[in-house]
């Protein structure tokens, strides 16, 4: 083998191994952080049955659970004025509890 053939062997040997190493490492290392502005819950249906969400037209974070009908039926959140609340709702949307600072 010639000196040149050596060399480009030895190059494509360590340029596999780094691609090798980076694919390992971006499809097997769980991360340590996830970043979305929501992420949805499905049940075995693939019915949506929880949101986590920062993306509410209003700009409420909030947890949103939903009924086996994929109704809204519980909202935890935070209003865009920082202000906490939690409404309760009944099969046909209607709220039937809810708590705001203040009230």
């Amino acid at each position: 083998m010639q000196r040149r053939d050596v060399v480009f062997a030895a190059a494509f040997a360590i340029m596999t191994a780094a691609i090798l190493f980076l694919s390992y490492k971006y499809y097997f290392d769980e991360p340590s952080v996830v970043t979305a502005r929501a992420i949805r819950l499905v049940d075995g249906k693939g019915n949506q049955r929880a949101l986590l969400s920062s993306a509410t037209e209003d700009g409420t974070a909030c947890i949103t659970l939903f009924d086996a009908n994929q109704r809204p039926r519980t909202t935890i959140g935070i209003l865009p004025d920082g202000q906490p609340v939690i409404v309760l709702k009944d099969k046909d949307g209607q709220v039937t509890w809810a708590a705001k600072k203040g009230q």
